[in-house]
C-alpha cells in the first residue's frame, strides 16, 4: 500500500500524524509493537522537522509490504547546525532505538530540502540503530 499527504508545518499536525500512521498500519495488518515504533520514530522525526526548520507544510509518503513498511517525510529547507558544526539529527536516540534504517538527506542543491525516510521490518532482518546522514 503507497500513500502520499501534506501536512501544515505546525507542532499541532503531529497528532494528525500519528492517527494516520496508526491507521494505515492496521489497515495493512501490522504486528501492533511495530506500528507503535514506527508511530514513534515518525513523531519524533516530524518534530524535529518541523521545529527546525520553519516549514509551511511536511510531505508524508507511507509505503508497506507484507514484512515491513516505510516512513519519508519531507520538507524545504535544511536542519541549521548547532555549535558544535553539528546536525540535530545526530542526535536521534529514540529514533535509533526503534526503526532498522533511518537515513536523512539533506538536498542543499536547487531547493533546500530535508527527507527523512525511516523502515521498520517485522522480522529482524536488519540491526536497529542505523542512521544515515548525506546531502546531496
Amino acid at each position: 500500500m503507497e500513500l502520499t499527504t501534506w501536512f501544515p508545518g505546525y507542532p499541532q499536525s503531529l497528532s494528525q500524524i500519528r492517527r494516520l500512521l496508526r491507521q494505515l498500519s492496521a489497515e495493512s495488518s501490522l504486528p501492533e509493537d511495530a506500528i507503535e515504533d514506527l508511530v514513534l520514530a515518525c513523531s519524533e522525526a516530524a518534530g524535529y522537522l518541523v521545529g527546525r526548520t520553519g516549514v509551511r507544510e511536511l510531505m508524508l509518503r507511507w509505503n508497506s509490504w507484507s514484512d515491513g513498511a516505510s516512513v519519508e517525510l519531507e520538507v524545504d529547507g535544511i536542519f541549521p547546525k548547532s555549535g558544535n558544526g553539528h546536525r540535530p539529527y545526530e542526535a536521534f536516540p529514540i529514533i535509533n532505538a526503534v526503526v532498522n534504517q533511518a537515513t536523512v538527506v539533506e538536498n542543499v542543491i536547487g531547493r533546500p530540502r530535508t527527507t527523512v525516510k525511516l523502515v521498520k521490518y517485522w522480522e529482524d532482518q536488519s540491526p536497529l540503530g542505523i542512521i544515515s546522514p548525506w546531502v546531496a
